[in-house]
Order: C-alpha cells, then structure tokens, then sequence
C-alpha cells in the first residue's frame, strides 16, 4: 500500500486531508503522523518525505533533508563495515532492523532503534524504502545505569565485591602465565563507627567518598581499588614481580602509600577528622587457590591488623609477617635516624684522563646503632616508601655545600667538585631550585663547584618541568650530570633539551668492557653522542687497568671506581687527596 510516490500522502496538519481517500491511505496518513519517526527515500536512497516525529527526534525540518541522503544523519561513530551489512541485508532480505548511534541537528548525539523496509513493484524494483526510528537515549542511558550498577558501588562509584571477584579470578589467570605476584589488601577504616554513631550516616558517607578519592590517587591506573562492604575496601594490584620478598616489599610499600593517604586529615564543612586504616593483605600467583579462598585470606590478615590497634598492617603468610616486622623495625630506625645524627657522607673521588683527582661524589652511609655502618641499597628505597627521602636528601644536600665551602678554604682542595645524587620526590618539589640556592647560601659554597646528578626516568617524568629548573640552577653556576646513562630511554630526541653538563656510563656497561662488543658498542655510541653534545663523559664502576684504557682510548673524559679509589669517610679522602699531591 506504500508502493505509489510519496507525494500522495496528505499534507500533515491540513484539516479534511484525509477526506474523500480511501481506507488504506487514511490509515497510511494515521501511521506516517505516529509518534515513531517516519523517513521515505526513493529506491536510490533519496530522502522524499519525513513525519513531524522525525524532525523531533532529530532536529531536521523536511526542507533540511527531503532531497538528501539520509547519511547526512550519521555521527561517524560506526564503522564502515556496518552499513556494508545494513544494505546487504536490505538488498537480499528487503529489511534491516538494528541500533546506531546518529547526530542530531544541533551536534548533539542520540540512540535510535531504526527498522527499515524496501518497498518493490511487482516487478520486484525498489521503489521505496520506509525507516521508522525511535529515540532509545534515555532507554540506552537507563539500561548502562543499570548495567554499570551490578559491578559498581553507587556510593563511591567504585567496583563492588562482584566485580572485584571478576578481576581477581582473570588476575589469577594472567598470573598463571606470566609467573608474576599479585596482591589482594583489605583496608578497613578505623573507627569509622564512632563517624557514623556521632555524626550521622550522611557525614559517614562523604567520609567514604573522600577516602576513596584519595586511595585511588595512591594507586597506579591499573590497580583496582573496590568498596568491599561498609567502611572496607579492597585493592588488587598486579605485576609484583617473581621473587616473593620482592613481591612483599612492593605490596607493604603500596599499603604505606594507602595508609599514608588516608592519615591526612578530612575537613568536612567545619569540622576536622582523622581516619586511620587497618590492612590486611595476602599474595597471590598462577598457583593460588581459587579467588574465595584469597578473599578469606585477606579478610584473616585484616582481622588480625585490626587486633594489633588502628593503622596495623598483616600479611596472612607468617613469612612474609617477618619480613614486614623487620621492615617496620628498619622504618622506624630510619626516621628516628636523621634526628639522632647516625647519618654521614662517604666521598669516592673522580679523576680526569690523566689520573688527577678533580672532585668526588656524595654518597650516604647510615651508622645504625645495632647492625653497624649501612650503604643507600639497605635502606634507599625503604625512605623513598615512606618519603624520608625528601628530609634525608635535603640533609645530605646541605652537608655536600657546607663541606664544598671547607674544601674552597683550603689550598689542596678548593678545586673540587663535589656530585650529590637527586631523588625524584625531591626533586619534584615546587621550590627546589629554591632549596637548592638556600643550602648553597647558608654553607657559603660556591655554585660552580657543585654538581647535580639526576636519573633519565627522574628526567623524562616531566620533561618541561625539568627542563626548567635545569635551566634555573645551571643559570647560577650549578652543573648537571645524568645518572646510570643507557640504561633507560636514551634518546637524542630527549637529550637535546637537557641543559646538561655531564652523561654518567653505567657501571653495568663498564664491567663487560673491554671483552663484550655489545658494550663496547654501548659505550662507544655514548661517548660519541656525549661529545657530539659538548658534554663531558664520565665512565662509573672503573675496575680494572683494562677497563681503563680502553676508556682513555675512546677519549672518556673522567673516571670513577675502585682502581682509584673506593668511596672513604671526610678524613681518609683529604688524607689519600693529600698523599697523591704529595
């Protein structure tokens, strides 16, 4: 009944159109003013005819489109590949029905539930095709509220316990390939009833919130942090690594940076609040047991931090207990450490091609009262944890300028340089640069004689930001070397927009030489990058006689390591300084 032109369908809105046509086309006019959109194109596809439905579904007046083809409609969020399907469903089976996603006259989007037909002749030529649409958004948005509520709080708007399990069991999986540690914390809040019992239930709720917005900002990406139930949260985290001591410092680490934010303060409306966890956690890997038995695992370890008081930290494997009861110990030495004065600088001297000493580097040794004296790789990443490395970088900053301001007072040893390694933590801080100038000023050290060592990663965290307070310290004197150079991104692409004075070969690239091409290419390809740049080369972890002539032989501008002088305390290194002037 729709197989004659358009045209004959009477006008919308005119009085009496209907009047004096037959059954067929009255009820053709009724259905074409119905509340679903109405679209007819000729059999190539051109628009003739819309309802008042189709221009309130989709903005366009039938002098926008009538004409046309209907792709003007298209938001160009489908694939190619889907409209290849549409027609060849309409050509085979002369009807396609299916939802997309389309733009609306004034750029916005919407959902439609389109139905098409083609209308032939007896012949079977397309005359016509017939869409009728239907605005689906608001039934589409619903249906994800809905969907999006069965795996999420809707509180915190985070996983819930369901989805959690879901995450946990394809963890598992993953693990079971690649034979790398995960692990599953609970954190509970600690006295978080007492919130709820004074303050009311709402307040308790804003409490949740801010305290997932802030564990969330502790986590990496793709960690996932989910509201286990009430004031208890869960956190799964991958990629710990293959060793489990290893796995168990990490986890204990990210339990710290957990705790930590939860610590700080809460200011709601008027009122201030602290709220401390308690956090049990379990490893897992390949060979776990099913995600239920972790999850019992977890909810144990919690339990028996709770038991310990607010803030308490348990691992459900005793073994990894003692080793977290070893490292509490460590951290709580660490931070009354600065205080009681147990750390010192040890000084390894570097010297030019010529074998002269021409400065040294800082390096940290801490004097712990039960375990003796200490090197950075005891204790360096348990301060970077817990960020005691920003006061004990700090520390050793401005005892490296005040003993650059001893060595300038005197004759044998005003020429030196003096390095001092950069935490990223630190470095990072707004007013570095400022700190910098401060503990220079205070010693009465010259800048020229200072030099800063930082890490490719600490450099390309923040490019720009680096790039900026490089400028600002070598602007007044202080120069700049980077670290452990080829051991990470190296590239010319980064490198050249680093206000640098000095690239430090790995050691790692030293040890193999002159015996391994791979790194004798390695260190060939920095020198000659290093000079191309006008910087100075410095070769760390210089061992051998061999190791050293190859390097002289390459044009390696300053070496640093055992075959000239192992890192000593202030009074040796003046000592041995002396002797060689001698």
């Amino acid at each position: 009944m729709l197989s004659r032109e358009p045209p004959a369908f009477p006008e919308p809105g005119l009085p009496g159109a209907t009047v004096g046509l037959g059954l067929e086309w009255q009820i053709a006019a009724a259905l074409f003013e119905s509340q679903l959109g109405i679209l007819v194109t000729d059999g190539q596809g051109v628009v003739q005819r819309v309802n008042r439905a189709f221009t309130r579904i989709t903005g366009y007046e039938p002098r926008d489109i009538v004409g046309r083809n209907p792709r003007m409609l298209r938001s160009g969020l489908q694939p190619p590949a889907f409209y290849t399907e549409m027609w060849r469903q309409l050509r085979e089976q002369g009807h396609w029905q299916g939802e997309l996603l389309n733009r609306h006259r004034d750029g916005s989007l919407y959902h439609e539930r389109l139905d098409v037909t083609a209308i032939r002749d007896a012949q079977g030529a397309v005359l016509h095709y017939v869409g009728t649409i239907s605005d689906i958004t608001r039934e589409k948005s619903a249906r994800a509220r809905i969907e999006h509520l069965r795996y999420h709080d809707p509180l915190t708007e985070l996983p819930n316990r369901s989805l959690l399990q879901d995450r946990l069991q394809h963890a598992l999986q993953a693990d079971s390939r690649s034979g790398e540690f995960g692990a599953l914390l609970l954190l509970d809040l600690d006295d978080f009833k007492n919130v709820n019992d004074s303050l009311g239930h709402a307040f308790g709720d804003r409490v949740l919130v801010q305290a997932a917005q802030r564990m969330r900002r502790a986590l990496r990406a793709e960690d996932t942090l989910a509201r286990f139930g009430g004031d208890t949260f869960a956190v799964l985290v991958e990629g710990l690594g293959r060793v489990p001591a290893q796995a168990a410092t990490l986890a204990a680490g990210i339990a710290a940076k957990l705790r930590h934010a939860l610590e700080q303060p809460f200011q709601l409306e008027a009122r201030t609040l602290s709220c401390g966890a308690s956090i049990g956690l379990t490893l897992f890997d390949g060979d776990s047991e099913q995600v239920d038995g972790l999850m019992r695992e977890a909810e144990l370890a919690m339990y028996r931090a709770k038991a310990q008081g607010p803030g308490g930290l348990c691992f459900f494997e005793q073994a990894m207990q003692v080793e977290l009861e070893a490292r509490n110990a460590l951290e709580a030495d660490l931070r009354a450490a600065l205080a009681a004065g147990e750390f010192l600088l040890y000084y390894q001297g570097q010297f030019d091609a010529r074998g002269r000493r021409i400065g040294a580097e800082a390096l940290l040794r801490w004097r712990h009262p039960s375990r003796g004296l200490l090197g950075p790789g005891c204790f360096i990443q348990l301060a970077e944890q817990t960020g005691l490395i920003e006061p004990l970088g700090q520390w050793v900053l401005e005892q490296a300028c005040d003993r650059l301001a001893a060595w300038a007072r005197e004759e044998a040893t005003r020429e030196l340089s003096l390095a001092v390694n950069v935490s990223a933590r630190q470095f990072r801080h707004a007013d570095f640069v400022q700190r910098v100038l401060q503990a220079l000023d205070a010693a009465g050290a010259d800048p020229r004689r200072l030099q800063l060592e930082i890490t490719e990663s600490l450099a390309l965290e923040n490019l720009q930001d680096t790039v900026r307070k490089l400028r600002e310290l070598r602007a007044c004197g202080v120069s700049v070397a980077l670290d452990d150079f080829g051991t990470g991104n190296s590239s010319l692409a980064y490198l050249a927009q680093l206000p640098l004075d000095q690239l430090k070969i790995d050691k790692s690239f030293v040890l193999e030489l002159p015996q391994d091409p791979t790194s004798v290419l390695i260190v060939q390809a920095v020198l000659a990058m290093g000079h191309g740049m006008g910087l100075q080369v410095v070769a760390e972890g210089v061992e051998t006689q061999a190791q050293y002539e190859h390097l002289s032989s390459l044009g390696c501008d300053v070496f640093q390591g055992y075959l000239f002088a192992r890192p000593v305390a202030q009074n040796d290194f003046l000592a041995a300084h002396a002797a060689r002037l001698a």
